[in-house]
């Protein structure tokens, strides 16, 4: 499991005002205790009026209240507040706070484009100096805003150039007296020239109204819909979220026609917000319709365009089959490297998107090249975020995993949790990610106990976060149904599929392509229990779905072939076996290449056709080919390089060559137990194989010893009654009876 940085979402912060210090009537006054004492300042210094920083009790009232709020409101619309006075010593930061004029909100608001005049206008009137001149309640300010939200005309007029002048004689006293003549005389000639400007600023900013306030108006939905989100939202019922989706969604389609900009965003929003609710599909149509809307809205290279194909390339590798994923991040990437350089931030988080989609497609090195490049980027660059650091992190993870490396991946997923919990705390989704990583990698190197236990603490801790029945759980359930079932038992194993199944049929209907993902699953494991046959039906029903819902021609299909060749192959149909082998490699050649991990796999599943058919020579060529091709993709020493070769020694072990067979034993136990663990069970069951091949070399107590410690690894790891403990115990005894035999 990976994650991205490209959708995430900032938490939201709480800000604790001092409302409360205020006095609410006129009355209150008199009946009640003075909650600012005499002289005394009490409240944020930020956020209080001049009478406040005075200490001045009796001056203090709603029109106080109102002022903090007019902070808020300009903190809100610039990202800063209108005074910095968290610096200055007291006496200075009350003078600034009573004499200073706030920054203009239009140069202080960069990160939220321009500010229309009303909005300005309604802010300064609750920032005034003087209390007679702001709002007279708080509700007055409220109404203000709403005439602006509908279009009215606003009640607060824009202080008058007198007014502000002799504000500012207050302030400068002795400077305006020195320069009274000039001063008179630029303001005589500039009457008109400030009224002329006056007025064609009016004009310009009445075209620019509704536009402006669409810009506006979508960055709060936007605000609003990302606080939906589970990350966010921290297990509230998911009903309520996705009808408050639902809902807007309808609206979109129906009232922003007209308004591609401020359409483009908010279903750039909603398709996210639907991707962290499990709602997959309603996801990738917005996003879909956010890059269409922004391509036309901006040809060429574009940083909406670029990130939009950034979020809709990622969509598709985390939730879809698609292969049009690789081609939008390249886009992406070559977009940004021509907007921004190589050495950028956007550049890095494009290399990482596209190194995991390069990884879904089993080319590892390539894959490994573009996130080490895009890692060196994250590091040296200064205002990289701790999230985007960690995504690049454990992606890195995440390939080198794959390729064998468990040291180095086990360092990059503990580096990448630790930043995911510094920046967001225990219960966010990315971490879940991370945890999720860590327990699959304990299950890599056999350790089914502790991810186990990984993954159960996992399930409880998405389960208060996310709900009980959010689709991400599905796969959480997957994981640790595949751990239970290492470990032999079936009966748990098959109960944790069946509420993956519920789960994701709960998110995507009875026939979704995850259900039939979890059909395959339940499939291998009930045919572990029952006999290979047995898990027939869950096969063939997992192809019906995936050929409905993904098409004939889907590598999905060729995983479904696989297996039910598998079975096939035991009931002896090796005829009908050998067709749908062949039919998942063309599947498979045709989406991934000919190199790709999963076509080496049906090769390998297919060799052992030809073992179990009897046709041992062309059996031995087909594994010596797997192997060379796992060698050139995965290197000497990763563990399925072993597995084939253990399935090469015993097509040589068929054919009596005992000694060739336990010498390719002997380097797929070396190689397997290095990369896995002496404990896993995969190391037990070669240490099996070369002592049964041992005993046809007559070299007895060899093969006792290896075998001894086939019985511990198994029966630790399955249980004493488990068909291959059995079976290795029934070879242990046969050396030992022999071994007596050759003493005596």
């Amino acid at each position: 499991a990976d994650n991205s940085a490209s959708g995430a979402m900032a938490l939201p912060q709480a800000k604790i005002l001092d409302f409360g210090l205020a006095r609410i009537t006129d009355a209150d006054v008199k009946a009640a205790t003075m909650v600012t004492e005499i002289g005394m300042i009490k409240g944020t210094l930020p956020y209080m009026s001049p009478e406040q920083a005075r200490g001045l009790a009796e001056e203090i009232d709603v029109r106080t209240d109102v002022y903090a709020l007019g902070v808020v409101l300009y903190e809100m619309l610039s990202g800063r507040r209108p005074y910095d006075a968290t610096t200055a010593a007291l006496v200075e930061a009350v003078r600034i706070i009573c004499e200073e004029p706030p920054a203009p909100l239009r140069s202080a608001a960069s990160r939220s484009g321009r500010i229309d005049q009303d909005i300005e206008t309604i802010v300064g009137k609750a920032l005034e100096k003087e209390a007679a001149r702001r709002y007279a309640s708080a509700s007055s300010l409220s109404d203000d805003i709403g005439r602006y939200l509908d279009s009215q005309p606003i009640l607060a007029r824009p202080p008058s150039a007198v007014y502000q002048m002799r504000k500012f004689a207050s302030r400068h006293k002795a400077g305006v007296l020195a320069a009274s003549v000039v001063l008179v005389a630029v303001v005589a000639a500039s009457v008109v020239s400030f009224s002329e400007y006056l007025k064609a600023e009016r004009a310009a900013a009445i075209a620019r109204v509704e536009a402006a306030k669409s810009r506006q108006i979508a960055a709060f939905m936007s605000d609003m819909l990302s606080a939906v989100g589970p990350s966010v939202a921290r297990g509230r019922d998911t009903a309520m979220l996705r009808e408050i989706l639902d809902r807007t969604a309808e609206r979109v389609d129906t009232e922003l026609g007209d308004q591609p900009e401020v359409e483009a965003s908010l279903r750039r929003t909603l398709g996210l917000t639907y991707q962290e609710l499990g709602e997959y599909a309603k996801g990738e149509e917005n996003l879909e319709a956010a890059l269409a809307l922004h391509r036309n809205l901006f040809p060429g290279a574009n940083r909406e365009v670029a990130t939009d194909l950034c979020n809709l390339g990622e969509s598709y590798w985390s939730n879809t089959t698609s292969s049009d994923g690789e081609k939008l991040l390249r886009e992406c990437l070559a977009m940004r490297i021509e907007l921004f350089g190589e050495r950028n931030a956007e550049v890095a988080l494009a290399r990482v998107m596209l190194g995991n989609e390069i990884a879904r497609f089993g080319r590892y090195d390539e894959a490994e090249q573009e996130l080490r490049k895009a890692l060196v980027t994250n590091r040296e660059l200064p205002g990289v975020t701790g999230q985007d650091l960690a995504v690049n992190i454990n992606s890195l993870g995440t390939v080198v995993h794959h390729k064998g490396d468990f040291d180095e991946a086990g360092s990059l997923y503990q580096e990448a949790l630790e930043i995911h919990r510094r920046e967001l705390g225990d219960d966010h989704p990315f971490v879940f990610i991370d945890r999720h990583n860590l327990a699959a990698l304990a299950n890599s190197r056999g350790d089914f106990p502790a991810a186990e236990a990984q993954y159960r603490q996992l399930l409880e801790a998405q389960q208060q976060v996310l709900g009980p029945r959010h689709a991400q759980l599905a796969q959480t359930y997957r994981s640790l149904a595949t751990t239970i079932a290492r470990q032999g038992r079936w009966n748990e194993s098959e109960e944790a599929y069946r509420q993956a199944l519920e789960i994701a049929r709960e998110a995507g209907g009875e026939r979704c392509a995850e259900a039939a993902d979890i059909l395959n699953e339940l499939g291998i494991v009930i045919g572990y229990r029952d006999g290979t046959a047995a898990g027939e039906p869950y096969y063939r029903e997992a192809l019906d779905i995936h050929r409905e819902v993904l098409g004939d021609d889907n590598r999905v299909v060729a995983s479904d072939l696989n297996n039910l060749a598998r079975v096939l192959v035991q009931k002896g149909e090796f005829e009908q076996a050998r067709a749908m082998y062949d039919e998942a490699l063309a599947l498979i050649i045709r989406s991934l290449g000919p190199d790709h991990a999963q076509v080496l796999l049906v090769r390998n599943n297919l060799a052992r056709l030809l073992r179990t058919s009897g046709q041992l020579d062309a059996a031995e060529k087909a594994f010596r080919e797997v192997i060379e091709g796992r060698r050139r993709l995965l290197g000497d020493a990763h563990p399925q390089v072993a597995v084939s070769r253990a399935d090469l020694s015993k097509v040589l072990f068929e054919q009596g060559r005992y000694e060739d067979a336990r010498a390719e034993l002997a380097t797929a136990l070396a190689s397997y137990s290095k990369a896995m663990g002496e404990d896993h069970p995969g190391t037990g069951l070669l240490e099996g194989s070369l002592g049964k091949a041992l005993i046809r070399l007559e070299r007895y107590d060899e093969a006792a010893e290896w075998l001894r410690k086939a019985v511990a690894n198994l029966s630790r790891n399955y249980g004493e009654d488990n068909a291959k403990t059995v079976e290795a115990q029934g070879y242990l005894d046969e050396a030992l009876s022999k071994l007596d035999a050759a003493g005596a």
